[in-house]
This record gives C-alpha cells, sequence and structure tokens, in this order.
C-alpha cells in the first residue's frame, strides 16, 4: 500500500486491445519500478518482474503491447559474473526500444554497483513456442536471481594485534579480511581485502570495532558489514563497508596509472630460468626483484610512459635484466599484469610498448585462512619508561592470487610482495595473477598464516628516553591449499628481502610431508651443545581427507585415497629456523636422514598449530602437544640435558607416546567407518593443582573443516560435498585429557611408568556435569584410590538444564548428528574454555532466501568450564554458571517467525574468537598497569579481564 506516494507516470504507454478495454501498463510499469527498488519496497527487498511471451505473435515489437512487456521486464544490469550487459530485446544497448541504462553507484544500497533507476522489473524478457520453453524462462529466471553473488562478509576473527615492545597490551585497532565470495563463477580466484578499524576501549560498544569516525560500528548484530563505513585506510569520501575494491590495502596498491608513476616492489625466488620454466633459489640468497630497482621517480609530462618503458625494457629477452629476461614469454606477460598492466597472457610475445591503465588495475584475491600478522620495527620509550605512540610497524598476510604482501601499518599502502617461485611455475596457479582469468580448478595461491621472529637493539638518550630498532626481522609460513612448502624469509629491509630457506616434500629428511597448513612456532632448543632457534610445525594436510569417511587401508601402495596406509602430513618437524636444516621429526616410519622419532600410530595428517610446553623455565621446549585427523592426541617429551654430551637428534627426542585414541566408542571399541572425530585445531594446555596433584589437562574439540556440509542441508545440495547428506554421524565433542605423567620428575631422562597412554572414551568421564556435588566431580578424577577418569568430553551439541541434566540437540528434529562443528582456534582463560562452533543449521540470524546463493549456517561461541568440564565455585558445583555453558539458545530476541534459536552469535558463516582492548578504568580512575581486554562482539565486547604488573626475578645456570 503505497498511499498517495504512488503514480502511474511510469514512462510506458496504456494499449486499448479490442474486447478487453484499457490497460494499465503506465500503473503496471510504475509499479515494477517500486518494487524492484527496495527503498521505496514496503518489504525492502528487491522484487523483480519477469514476462513470458507465448507465440511468435510476441516477436512483434511495433505493437505496443508487446513493446510495453519487452520493457516492463527487459533486464538492464549486467552480468554479477562475466560482467557482460544483458541482450534481451528491450535492454539498454537493444534497438529499437532499449530501456534506461542504469547510473553507477558504488555506496549502498545498490543493485550490481548501479543505482535502482535502470529499466523496470528487470526480470527478463523470455519467448516461448513450445510448453518446454516456458519452463526453461521459469529457470533461466531464477538463475539470474541465483546470479552466484554473495555479500561481502569477513573470514576468521578479525587481528588485534599484540605489541611486541609491549607484550601485555592489544593496541586499540583490528585487522579484518573482506571477502567476496563467487561460488556459481568460473573465476579462479575470489577477490578480496584487507581493512583496519578502530577497536572502541570506551562506552556501550566498548569491545567492538569502529569505522574511521570511531562512533560507526562495523558489524551490525548479526555480524554482517555496515555499508555506512569507512576504514582507517580509506582516504577518500566515499564509504566501502563491505566493498571489497574500496578502502583498505586495496585502495593503496602502488600501481602504475596514466597520473600515477608508482611500481608494487614484486620479489620471487627464482635463480635461473629457461623458455619452459624457472628453477627456485636453493641456498639463502637475496631475492629476484621483478623489475630490478630503481625504478624512474620523475614526475611531469610522460611521467608514465618513461615508467612503462623501463619496466618493458627489464623483460626484453635480449637486453632485459638478469635471470628475468630468460622467464618464459607467458610467465612475463602474467607479471607484467600482476605489476599494473592488461595485457592478454595468450600473446606469443611481448608487446612492443607498455601503456598504463586510467584506473588502477588489481588482482588481489582474499585471505580465506592466512590471519594477519604484524610486524614492528622500531618504538621509542618516554623517560618514565612508558611506550609512546611512536612506531614503524608494517602487516604481513598472504592472499589468494599467489602474493605475500608486507604493508605499512599506519598507511596501508604494500611495501613488498612476495610470488612464490612454485607459484609461478603452475600454469593454473600463476593465472592467477592476473585480474578476471577463469579455471575449473580454483587456486589458493600464499593461504597459510605467516609468523615474525624479530629481535631489537636499544639506545638510551641522554634525558633517559630511548628508541629500539629492530636488528632482526625473519618471516615464516607455508602456503596451505596452495602448496606443500615452508618458507623462511629475512625481511629486516623490506625494499630488499632475503630467502633463509625453503623445505618441501622434495626436501630429503621431509619425505611425509603435505599441504602446508600447520601454523609455524618459534621456539628455543638445545642442539648440539648450543642453543638455537627453531621452527615447529605439523606434517600438514593430505587431500584424501576431503572424503568425510575416508578410511586408512590396511595394505597399498599409497597410490590412490582407497590404497593410503599412511596420510601425508603424519609427521611433526623441529626446523633449524635460520638454515631449515632438519632437528627432528616424529612419524609412523623413519625419514631418509635418520633423525626421526618413530610410533606407528602416527598415521594420520597433522594440520593444526603444535602447543609447546617449557617444564622448567629455562627457556627451551621440553614438551609438544598436538592431535591429528585420526582422533589421536599425542605428546612428544625432549631432554635438551643430553645435549651437553650424546649430541645427537635422536637424544634429543626422548619419546612420542599416544595420550588418547577419541576414534573409539564409549565401550572402548574403535570406529572403523571413517566416522572418527577429527582435530583440525590446536590443542589448549593448562597446567592445574587438586591437592597434591599437579597435572596438564590438554583440551581440545572435533569437527570435520573439510566437509563443514556434510549433513546439513539435507536437499538441493547442487556443487556441495558429498553430493548426498551424510546420516548416522556422531556429535562432535569438546573433550579434556588429564596428563599425569607431565610432573613426574623422571619422565625426561628416567624410564617412568607412563599413567596417561593410548587411553579411550571408555576411560573418560561423558558429561561431567551431571555429577551432583563438588566433592564429587574432584573424587570422580582422583579418588582417594586408584587413579579415576582420565579426562571428560561432552556433546557440542548439548546444553544443560535448570536441574543440571543433559539434553542432547542433535536429536534428528532441531540439530543433525554431527552438524555443530568446532572451527577456528580454542583458547583458555581464567577457568573457561572459549571455542567457536559452526553451526550449518544456526537460526540466530535472518535466514537469507532459499532462492539465492547465501552463506549457510553461522558461528557460535561455546563456553566450558576447566579442568572438569564442570562449573565449580570455591569447591561446589555452581548451577548457574553451568547452565551458560554449552550449545546454548534462546526464545526471547529470535528472527521473525523462529520460537527457538542459537545465543552467543559471531556471525554467519565459519568466524573466530579473539580479545580487544578496553579501557582499564572509568574515565578520572586509576587503572591496572598492563591494560585489560574483552572477548570482542559485533556490538560490544564480553566479559574483562585486568592484570597488575609483577617483577619476578628468575635465575638459573647453564
Amino acid at each position: 500500500n503505497y498511499n498517495t506516494d504512488f503514480n502511474c507516470n511510469s514512462g510506458l504507454v496504456n494499449t486499448n486491445i479490442s474486447g478487453a478495454g484499457i490497460s494499465a501498463y503506465h500503473c503496471i510499469g510504475a509499479f515494477a519500478k517500486k518494487i524492484f527498488d527496495p527503498r521505496t519496497n514496503p518489504s525492502g527487498v528487491s522484487i523483480r518482474t519477469a514476462f513470458v511471451g507465448f507465440g511468435s505473435v510476441m516477436n512483434d515489437l511495433s505493437q505496443t503491447y508487446v513493446r510495453n512487456s519487452c520493457q516492463l521486464s527487459s533486464r538492464a544490469y549486467p552480468n554479477p559474473l562475466d560482467k557482460s550487459w544483458p541482450k534481451d530485446k528491450c535492454s539498454p544497448d537493444e534497438q529499437p526500444y532499449p530501456v534506461v541504462r542504469p547510473t553507477e553507484k558504488v555506496t549502498q544500497p545498490n543493485f550490481r554497483g548501479y543505482d535502482f533507476n535502470g529499466g523496470y522489473g528487470n526480470g527478463g524478457f523470455f519467448l516461448a513456442s513450445q510448453a518446454s520453453e516456458v519452463t526453461d524462462s521459469v529457470i533461466a529466471f531464477i538463475d539470474d536471481l541465483n546470479a552466484g553473488i554473495v555479500d561481502p562478509l569477513t573470514t576468521g576473527p578479525i587481528s588485534v594485534p599484540v605489541d611486541p615492545l609491549n607484550p601485555r597490551g592489544f593496541q586499540p585497532y583490528g585487522y579484518l579480511r573482506a571477502l567476496a565470495p563467487e561460488p556459481r563463477s568460473s573465476t579462479i580466484i575470489w577477490r578480496g581485502n584487507l581493512k583496519k578499524y578502530n577497536a572502541l576501549l570506551t562506552g556501550d560498544n566498548a569491545g567492538a570495532f569502529a569505522a574511521k569516525n570511531s562512533s560507526t560500528l562495523v558489524y551490525n548484530t548479526d555480524g554482517a558489514f555496515n555499508p555506512d563505513t569507512k576504514d582507517l585506510w580509506n582516504n577518500t569520501d566515499r564509504s566501502d563497508g563491505g566493498i571489497i575494491d574500496a578502502g583498505g590495502v586495496y585502495s593503496q596498491l602502488p600501481m602504475p596509472t596514466t597520473y600515477s608513476i608508482e611500481l608494487r616492489k614484486l620479489f620471487t625466488d627464482v635463480s635461473s630460468a629457461t623458455a619452459t620454466a624457472v628453477t627456485p633459489q636453493t641456498a639463502a640468497t637475496d631475492l629476484l626483484r621483478i623489475p630490478e630497482g630503481p625504478v624512474p621517480t620523475a614526475t611531469g609530462a610522460n611521467s608514465d610512459q618513461a615508467l612503462s618503458a623501463y619496466v618493458l625494457q627489464k623483460f626484453n629477452s635480449s637486453t632485459g635484466q638478469a635471470i628475468l629476461k630468460d622467464f618464459p614469454v607467458g610467465l612475463k606477460l602474467k607479471l607484467l599484469n600482476y605489476l599494473g598492466y592488461n595485457l592478454n597472457i595468450d600473446n606469443a610475445e611481448l608487446p612492443i610498448t607498455l601503456t598504463a591503465p586510467n584506473t588502477k588495475y588489481v588482482a588481489m584475491g582474499g585471505s580465506i585462512h592466512s590471519f594477519p600478522t604484524q610486524i614492528t620495527y622500531s618504538g621509542a620509550y618516554n623517560a618514565n619508561g612508558k611506550l609512546t605512540a611512536t612506531r614503524k610497524q608494517s602487516l604481513l598476510y598472504g592472499t589468494m592470487e599467489g602474493g605475500l604482501h608486507v604493508v605499512d601499518a599506519f598507511t596501508g599502502v604494500e611495501q613488498m610482495v612476495f610470488v612464490p617461485s612454485e607459484i609461478l611455475n603452475d600454469p593454473t596457479a600463476s593465472r592467477a595473477l592476473v585480474s578476471g582469468q577463469s579455471s575449473v580448478i580454483p587456486v589458493a595461491g600464499v593461504d597459510g598464516t605467516w609468523i615474525s621472529d624479530p629481535a631489537y637493539k636499544y639506545n638510551v638518550a641522554n634525558d633517559g628516553s630511548s628508541t629500539v630498532q629492530a636488528r632482526q626481522m625473519n618471516i615464516y609460513g607455508g602456503l596451505r591449499m596452495g602448496g606443500n612448502s615452508y618458507y623462511g624469509l629475512d625481511i629486516l629491509d623490506p625494499t630488499s628481502p632475503k630467502l633463509l630457506f625453503r623445505v618441501n616434500s622434495s626436501t630429503p629428511g621431509y619425505e611425509r610431508m603435505g599441504q602446508s597448513w600447520s601454523k609455524p612456532v618459534l621456539a628455543n632448543i638445545r642442539y648440539k651443545g648450543d642453543v638455537i632457534r627453531v621452527m615447529i610445525i605439523g606434517g600438514g594436510y593430505d587431500t584424501c581427507y576431503e572424503d568425510p569417511r575416508f578410511v586408512l587401508a590396511s595394505s597399498g601402495d599409497g597410490s590412490t585415497c582407497a590404497k593410503t596406509t599412511a596420510a601425508k602430513g603424519n609427521s611433526v618437524y623441529i626446523v633449524n629456523a635460520n638454515t631449515g636444516e632438519l632437528i627432528w621429526s616424529a612419524s609412523n616410519t623413519n625419514n631418509s636422514l635418520g633423525v626421526s622419532a618413530v610410533n606407528a600410530d602416527l598415521k594420520h595428517s597433522i594440520v593444526s598449530r603444535i602447543s609447546t610446553l617449557d617444564r622448567n623455565a629455562d627457556g627451551l621446549i621440553d614438551h609438544l602437544y598436538f592431535a591429528d585427523l585420526g582422533g589421536q592426541v599425542f605428546r612428544a617429551d625432549f631432554d635438551n640435558e643430553s645435549q651437553y654430551s650424546v649430541r645427537t637428534p635422536n637424544a634429543l627426542g626422548v619419546r612420542v607416546v599416544r595420550l588418547a585414541n577419541l576414534a573409539t566408542k564409549s565401550d572402548g571399541s574403535a570406529i572403523t567407518n571413517g566416522d572418527n572425530p577429527r582435530f583440525y585445531e590446536p590443542v589448549v594446555v593448562t597446567i592445574h593443582d587438586q591437592g597434591a596433584n599437579t597435572f596438564i589437562l590438554v583440551s581440545l574439540a572435533s569437527g570435520d573443516r573439510s566437509t563443514p556440509l556434510d549433513v546439513f542441508p539435507v536437499d538441493i545440495r547442487t556443487g556441495m560435498s558429498p553430493a548426498t547428506a551424510l546420516t548416522s554421524r556422531p556429535v562432535n565433542n569438546v573433550y579434556g585429557i588429564i596428563d599425569r605423567d607431565f610432573i613426574k620428575g623422571n619422565l625426561i631422562n628416567g624410564s617412568p611408568t607412563l599413567l596417561t597412554q593410548n587411553k579411550t572414551l571408555l576411560n573418560l568421564k561423558k558429561d561431567p556435569q551431571t555429577i551432583s556435588t563438588g566433592p564429587l566431580v574432584v573424587s570422580e578424577f582422583f579418588p582417594s584410590t586408584g587413579t579415576g577418569k582420565d579426562g571428560w568430553y561432552r556433546s557440542l551439541s548439548s546444553t544443560v538444564t535448570d536441574t543440571g541434566s543433559v539434553i542432547e540437540r542433535a536429536n534428528g528434529s532441531f540439530r543433525k548428528p554431527g552438524g555443530l562443528k568446532a572451527f577456528e582456534e580454542p583458547f583458555a582463560v581464567t577457568g573457561n574454555l572459549l571455542i567457536p562452533v559452526y553451526d550449518p543449521e544456526g537460526t540466530g540470524i535472518k535466514p537469507k532466501s532459499p532462492c539465492k546463493t547465501r552463506v549457510i549456517g553461522e558461528t557460535d561461541r561455546q563456553r566450558y568450564c576447566l579442568p572438569y568440564g564442570v562449573c565449580l565455585t570455591s569447591g561446589a558445583k555452581d548451577i548457574t554458571q553451568e547452565k551458560e555453558t554449552g550449545f546454548q539458545t534462546q526464545t526471547a530476541n529470535c528472527p521473525p517467525g523462529i520460537s527457538e534459536c542459537n545465543d552467543n552469535i559471531v556471525g554467519e558463516g565459519i568466524r573466530g574468537l579473539n580479545f580487544a582492548p578496553i579501557a582499564d578504568a572509568p574515565p578520572g580512575e586509576e587503572g591496572t598497569d598492563c591494560g585489560s581486554i574483552t572477548l570482542s562482539g559485533n556490538q560490544k565486547g564480553s566479559g574483562k579481564w585486568s592484570c597488575t604488573s609483577k617483577l619476578l626475578p628468575t635465575r638459573w645456570y647453564e
């Protein structure tokens, strides 16, 4: 009901059809315009109008009623996937009766980047001469509605950096990875951007993130982008909200145009080249810059032409830059595109001249798994020892097109980009360096999370102030789904980076390495008498786990998944962080170098970050804890003291013990059908005291990240894996494993009897929250006689009632068994285990139209009490706290039509948790001296943790 706001001046002409009276096309056209524009449609969504004309008479546009029908429905907007303009009989480029072409509009709301002033109904004008063509027209209309465009979304948690010069405090901003999914497109990558926002420290929204104005929130209550925001790197008047190609790093890329002579600093690890391939560097050396510097910087008339001529000359096969001139022609064309020149990569030769584009020509993919890492090069302290705001910082992250980027944290300007040689040598992966390329096989590029290892030198001035300057800045990381290599780079000078090493499955000793998924961990260890810096990584991923019920074979040669007896990545590596030398490894068989601990149970991929522990505060790691995709949990023990005398890798490693086999049923029998729990995220290691007992609790949660939609949706699974929803899947659990052996004095250099070894579900307490009292909880695990249960487990899909009983919600009606899964890293804080849990059937967010491409499911936050999985207050069971653990739902604030919905919403899709800084105390009041943090939220933070600094002198002797 538009009341007086509606009029019929649409531009369509009324007709007088014999026997039918006067038509109302002028009103129909006006109505179609109204409902197409969500700003004038009371429903708030865009509704399109299509027309199917049956019979040859509908081909005659000279007939007014035919022309009206054609203009009423013809589409006026480009295809969102290939950007082509429509070809309906009355579309804007069609004659003689085109509808109006829409005007561009980048701000929200818009329709495919344009205002809502194009055409009328925009549903499509279809002609049919037989019944099947009517059906085809309906399908075409639905396909156009479902054009594969999903609103841009955030991948993973916002990265809130901890200042390495002040590790007690988080910095007051966050880095957000924005992604534009195009699931129905054949594009080789999905576009992305990295944006920077303020973390709000005070007020009602403290703990949330805000735009450049420090007031407009980045997210709505459901975790979707607010379109009216600008990030801190956006220097225009244009809001960038969820727009991928506005603001962020994208807007600051140094690319050549007719008005700019900027050129990105592109590096790779190539030592030589032929007409068909490039050869990777093998020794520590300077990376190859493409093209070499210094590049022309003079401004003025024809400066862009001078830059283009310089670049082209360096690629010349006769007179060009050493090594680069020998690159294959096709690869040269791809690299010129990546530098910002729009060229046809199928040409047989380089162009005679290069012309800079009028606007930036960019190929930039999203960062799905590459979590941004902040790097601090320098800082300053005042005379009172307080860290000032003076900083020189950069940001490190990888993207799908194949680049590892280092950008200025203050301006967002790219300082360098590294493209690994293995991507350049891959004909498909290297196509992603070119904007708009298509492929039946999508690529992942530099998909892994990288870390930095800085070292600093301090200079003190006469007034007591001081400066700190990096003397080392090494970075380490892998490609995750983009490859199976790990790299070490020296970027102390980002304009002149160096290769430290590269290792992969072709490197001696690393034969069991799979895709490089594991986030590296840096630590110190004693080796051959000296303390050295090492990188610790899991073996990685085997694509056989794309099958949700993959089972290892009892025999076979590994040529197929069905013949695989041990998955790739069934290993852990300790690597010299300066040279890439293999120090120690573990697997089910020995490696080619003989420096491996062998445990026959190490047969499954190990993809997560490895958790480390220093048992005696000497700065050297003594234990590694990790889990695998086969449902097993392990601990590795090390004897650093042995390296004073024996000095061999095999003496360094004492043992690798399987703490628990969770691929078992409640009676302890093995799961053999592939339904075993999978652990993609790192285990959480916490230490606890219970009377005279000191123990480690190893906490972890399961979920098959390779097939998150294995059990839901049940219908309409086009393009999903598996093609048919699975049934009879077990629920996913959170587990707490008690390591009783950690505290033993003879664990490292003696022959202890191991108490925690090969535990199964039979040895664990299911649903410990059902134990009636606090004392009974403790005695369940530490009885006065005997050893008690060796841990506990709870279903991720269960809730606790007012009486303390447990209800399993994955009963097949409210939720499908196995649907809820633990994705992204969990962490522990003050006796709480916090886990982001993905729910494909989640109802906390208003459901999207099932007729459109959409993100399925949501991530919610779950909490569990440590160490026993039961909330205890002063030794007594706390039922009020307990009701807030596990799967949380509500009935008061649900979307329309939903009576019970998810609570503690993080956002749609797969998201993660993170902390954000908040003010220590209200203005004017004294705060703590090492900051306060909260669990960040869409609208505000949750909880508050504060601390007070204490100086605790510690001495040890070498």
